[in-house]
């Protein structure tokens, strides 16, 4: 037993299975299990860390590496969390990103030190909930474009043109329809110039593709599943003039009622 604890392989197994809860009443939950596993032992560290960042519900545990907002405001990112941070981001594959509560405050510094590497350099899955209260810097949302990705689900929130007024009397002006496609274009162009054969499904919910979408969409030889609102202002045969004869093959589209 001592010596298969030893292969890199039968470890990854074990910590795998342990990522995944086999008894709902259990009150311990998984990722307790194997955050104490990772302290017991430096030989365990890596491989029961790594299924705790595997498939993050949100960007937020990653981000709390650097620091905290207040902190991370008012000095320059640690060296050491920094290296911290690169080593565990590389081990998300799946991640639910809601761009309201990103911390684009910090984020210059992130930039900076990414040197226009992806913020996820190992991303498969991506889903990217769009802000209702304000626009994303467009670095922000370069940097979430991964030539990895394989799977892209886009929500979009219904856009308005008003101003909300809060308890401290601030107006916040909510985003605009205009603005929301500018994100998802900027996030499909950049993945589309990164890695034009990678992306295989993409689904998008709330939207009205315009026309800089749809060319975007065009780009992905790969792709096998387009799930796009059925309230769009193109229709679907200018999305299917836009893809190749080959494309339009291999894929299986929906207009979806949303």
């Amino acid at each position: 037993m001592h010596r298969a604890l030893d292969v890199d392989d039968i470890l990854h197994e074990i910590f795998t299975h342990l990522a995944t809860p086999s008894n709902p009443e259990n009150p311990v939950p998984p990722g307790a299990e194997l955050l104490q596993a990772a302290l017991s032992c430096r030989r365990f560290r890596v491989h029961a860390l790594k299924p705790l960042y595997d498939d993050l519900p949100s960007i937020k545990p990653l981000l709390r590496l650097l620091g905290t907002e207040d902190e991370l405001r008012e000095e320059v990112i640690p060296h050491d969390r920094w290296i911290k941070f690169a080593e565990y981001s590389c081990w998300v594959s799946s991640v639910d990103i809601f761009l309201e509560d990103f911390p684009t405050q910090i984020f210059p510094q992130v930039y900076c030190l990414l040197g226009g590497r992806p913020l996820l350099p190992s991303l498969q899955h991506l889903t990217l909930r769009l802000p209702r209260w304000h626009a994303t810097p467009r670095v922000v949302i370069m940097s979430l474009a991964a030539p990895t990705i394989r799977s892209l689900h886009i929500l979009v929130p219904r856009p308005a043109a008003e101003a909300l007024r809060m308890d401290s009397g601030e107006d916040i002006t909510l985003i605009t329809a205009k603005q929301q496609d500018s994100i998802i274009d900027t996030l499909l162009s950049t993945i589309a110039y990164a890695s034009p054969t990678g992306l295989e499904c993409i689904r998008i919910v709330g939207s009205r593709p315009r026309s800089r979408i749809t060319s975007c969409i065009s780009q992905f030889s790969s792709l096998r599943v387009l799930d796009i609102p059925s309230r769009m202002d193109l229709g679907t045969e200018a999305v299917a003039l836009s893809l190749t004869a080959e494309t339009m093959g291999q894929l299986t589209m929906f207009l979806s009622v949303n």
